[in-house]
């Protein structure tokens, strides 16, 4: 017995990409296109049909352009916070460095095993 497919609103109902993509539920859409006697649609359902895949593709390209631009911006947060962080521990390693350097001209011992 073959399976109705779900709708793609419900494989993803929690998704809000999914969602901004998909167009408003309305009678037109629920209603099937009607066929003609030798069993072919007519022109303007078809058309009917093409504006709506015309406009899902638009919201799909709207949303994947939106999501590139957030995905940039976190590229570009990442690669500061890492810089930043790079920075940071080449200053703290000049330090240590400094600090090694000023304890062996005082005549302290550095080697860990023998304290």
């Amino acid at each position: 017995m073959p399976r109705k497919k779900k709708s793609i609103s419900e494989l993803y109902p929690k998704s809000k990409l999914v969602n901004k993509c998909l167009l408003k539920d309305t009678k037109r859409a629920r209603k099937k296109p009607a066929v003609c006697e030798h069993n072919k649609i007519g022109y303007k359902d078809l058309m009917y049909l093409l504006m709506q895949s015309q406009k899902v593709v638009a919201n799909l390209a709207k949303v994947l352009a939106s999501v590139e631009v957030k995905f940039d911006d976190a590229k570009d947060t990442v690669e500061y916070i890492t810089q930043s962080a790079t920075s940071q521990i080449k200053a703290k390693e000049a330090q240590i460095q400094f600090l090694k350097g000023a304890l062996k001209r005082e005549g302290v011992n550095l080697d860990e095993t023998k304290q």
